[in-house]
């Protein structure tokens, strides 16, 4: 097995579908090509977590017990591998229901480890996603990291321990300023990465070709970013809206559906620059 591929899907705008993306090209490229793929999930809200049936809320809290602080004590979560460099990844990999599939979960105190690390003055602190990925790169194919939008020390952790960043956006001007906010920040990581970090590429989410704003956003996009706008675009489709609900990769929805063969097609542009290099 070759060295594993660190993948990040990033945009400094919510909503945009970087949880979808990545559980869909995850769950493709492990169960239709067979590599083997491990998922980080960098952000405090842990969508991909509960989408992968990591159960991160085992006991019902009343919304007085949340306010007090209140909260389920989770362990071998992405949080102790950030808070502890001495820790054993392998304890905080989750294999999920899909074969070749797994997953280091997130946890809502993921919020407050930020504030921890600043706080340590006395090393380094943005390579301590990279210090533990290093652990199991000979495990795995691939490992895609899904992160919150806010720009962040969690951020730049995730972008330290990259080879590749892909930009999901939605075609409103919001989101496309967090495009340009997200390739500043790699331009900084590029600076002092160890992994020779490059941008993928962008891809526009819930695109309708009949609106007026998506063709526009493509016209944007394109323009700006020439070949780095990628060709294949994700439709509006309920079935990305169910994998929430239903708490399934959209590709088990239906495989036949519009999303679904888009989230196919991402998943070979993907595999394409991998084999290039």
């Amino acid at each position: 097995m070759k060295e594993m591929k660190v993948i990040t899907f990033l945009n400094n705008k919510g909503g945009v579908g970087k949880s979808a993306s990545i559980s869909a090209v995850a769950h493709i490229l492990a169960s239709v090509y067979e590599k083997k793929v491990l998922m980080v999930d960098l952000d405090p809200q842990a969508n991909i977590s509960q989408l992968f049936g990591y159960d991160v809320s085992p006991e019902e809290y009343s919304l007085k017990e949340l306010l007090q602080g209140k909260v389920y004590p989770a362990q071998d979560t992405v949080e102790d591998i950030l808070k502890d460099k001495e820790k054993d990844i392998h304890e905080c990999i989750f294999q999920t229901e899909f074969e070749n599939l797994a997953l280091i979960p997130s946890y809502i105190t993921l919020s407050n480890v930020e504030n921890l690390l600043i706080a340590n003055v006395h090393e380094p602190q943005q390579f301590r996603l990279d210090g533990q990925l290093r652990k199991v790169r000979g495990e795995y194919d691939y490992c895609f990291i899904d992160c919150g939008p806010s720009l962040s020390l969690l951020t730049i952790n995730a972008l330290a321990a990259s080879n590749e960043v892909y930009i999901p956006s939605k075609c409103d001007r919001n989101s496309r300023v967090g495009i340009a906010n997200v390739l500043r920040m790699v331009k900084s990581v590029q600076s002092f990465s160890r992994n020779d970090l490059r941008f993928g590429g962008c891809f526009l989410t819930q695109y309708d070709e009949r609106k007026k704003i998506c063709k526009e956003a493509w016209e944007d996009c394109r323009e700006a970013l020439g070949e780095k706008l990628l060709s294949v675009t994700i439709p509006t489709d309920t079935k990305v809206e169910q994998t929430t609900s239903c708490n399934k990769p959209v590709y088990l929805l239906g495989k036949n559906g519009r999303a679904a063969q888009s989230y196919l097609e991402l998943t070979k542009v993907i595999l394409k620059e991998d084999s290039q290099k």
